[in-house]
């Protein structure tokens, strides 16, 4: 660690003690955790961010020289210590907000900031809203961290080594001709960031030598998006959850956008261009329908309402018996595998080895859930081994109650498990 790495922790302890200050107390001024206020004046962290230096500045008030000399100590270690992320490793920005989140948000941050896990994995079904949450979760702490965060879609990868080469692109590591690994580790080294990797579900195999990256840079903390958990040890899984709907039983109009799925339904329908309202009980009836077939799921509920801007929501609510196909297609700038809830489920499928895909087919008889005993009945040997790839790829929900865990499908789920039944035969019948 040289000189320039500690000067800013330095400057920052002595104004801190100068104000009468805790760590702790300085950080709940300053709306930091503790845990970056002692990284910041041990040195390991080596800068503060922009916005984490003016939050500091307020919070400690220096005035004249003390705060000339902490803001030259920030620019000083600076001038070392920052990553490029002008181009491609940025954070985008959210295409839409982020409504009915706020709890889910707040659960993320804290596994962030809870410094028990330097692995944070957001699973769920396709079509939950992992990205979208995961980009306001890592944008919510960038300022905690001195490199701020960097973010890798993995959505186009093919194959599990090209992730190493698709994280160096986007921090800017030059080529050359160590292995991939090797340069990875040597450039991040001690250097503190959120690296966001999103959609990982169809690179597993690569799991270990992201558990090797980040054993190697200890001040570095990953949250990746996936279907299905990385598998690692130490990971911290958050199970993203489908929007809250409304309660059984006819909900008046004038509340029912409350709810967040609804809340949801209504923005984009508004966003579509038209003046959408729900004036009366049978238009209430029709969105609350709709919301529920949609099983609470974002991307959907947003299909549904462009379509439901155009049709009218009772027609639309007519339509969705056959809900994978009644949707049509969403925006054109999605990734192929979200563009449709169909692409989105023959996506996850395909991901699915072949006995898991020969239970899901199977569990379109148990739609509505069951024990692991009355699954395996069902689905004969081997049975409970496929269940937990479904488990794990989020096809099927797992509930405790008074009976025990329960294992059930959402019902678009539970629609395209009956497609694969059908094309595999009909052998349910003999199931």
């Amino acid at each position: 660690m040289n000189s320039d790495e500690i000067i800013f922790g330095d400057c920052l302890r002595r104004l801190r003690i100068g104000a009468g200050l805790t760590q702790e107390a300085l950080a709940e001024r300053a709306g930091l955790s503790v845990d970056s206020i002692a990284s910041l004046e041990r040195g390991r962290r080596r800068a503060p961010r922009p916005d984490t230096l003016r939050r500091l500045t307020l919070a400690i008030g220096p005035s004249g020289a003390d705060r000339v000399a902490l803001i030259g100590a920030a620019t000083t270690s600076s001038a070392t210590a920052s990553l490029d992320l002008k181009g491609p490793g940025r954070l985008p920005a959210p295409a839409g907000s982020l409504i009915g989140r706020r709890p889910d948000l707040a659960a993320v941050i804290k596994l962030l900031r809870g410094g028990e896990s330097r692995l944070v994995t957001l699973t769920g079904p396709g079509g939950v809203g992992k990205t979208r949450l995961a980009i306001a979760a890592a944008a919510a702490v960038e300022s905690d961290h001195a490199e701020g965060a960097a973010f890798v879609s993995l959505a186009e990868l093919r194959h599990a080594d090209a992730v190493l080469p698709a994280i160096a692109r986007a921090l800017g590591v030059r080529s050359g001709r160590q292995p991939v690994l090797d340069r990875l580790r040597a450039y991040l080294g001690d250097r503190d960031l959120v690296l966001l990797l999103d959609t990982f579900e169809h690179l597993l195999p690569a799991g270990p030598l992201i558990a090797n990256l980040i054993a190697a840079c200890p001040a570095m903390l990953v949250l990746a998006t996936s279907r299905a958990a990385l598998g690692l040890r130490g990971e911290q899984r958050f199970v993203v959850p489908p929007l809250d709907l409304p309660p059984p039983g006819d909900c008046a109009p004038g509340v029912l956008a409350g709810y967040p799925a609804v809340g949801l339904f209504v923005a984009r329908a508004r966003a579509a261009g038209q003046d959408f309202r729900i004036q009366n009980q049978a238009r209430a009836d029709a969105v609350t329908e709709i919301c529920r077939r949609l099983d609470g799921l974002p991307l959907p509920i947003e299909f549904a309402a462009i379509r439901a801007a155009a049709l009218g929501p009772i027609v639309l609510a007519e339509r969705l018996e056959d809900s994978l196909d009644a949707l049509g297609e969403g925006a054109r700038d999605l990734p192929d595998r979200q563009r449709s809830l169909r692409a989105s489920f023959n996506w996850t499928y395909g991901l699915l080895p072949a006995h898991a895909r020969a239970l899901l087919a199977r569990m379109a008889v148990v739609s509505d859930g069951g024990n692991a005993k009355s699954i395996e009945a069902v689905c004969g040997p081997g049975g409970l081994d496929a269940l937990e790839v479904l488990v794990d790829f989020n096809l099927v929900q797992v509930s405790d109650g008074t009976g025990g865990r329960r294992f059930a499908m959402l019902g678009t789920t539970c629609e395209y498990a009956r497609e694969q039944a059908g094309s595999r035969g009909g052998f349910l019948a003999a199931g």
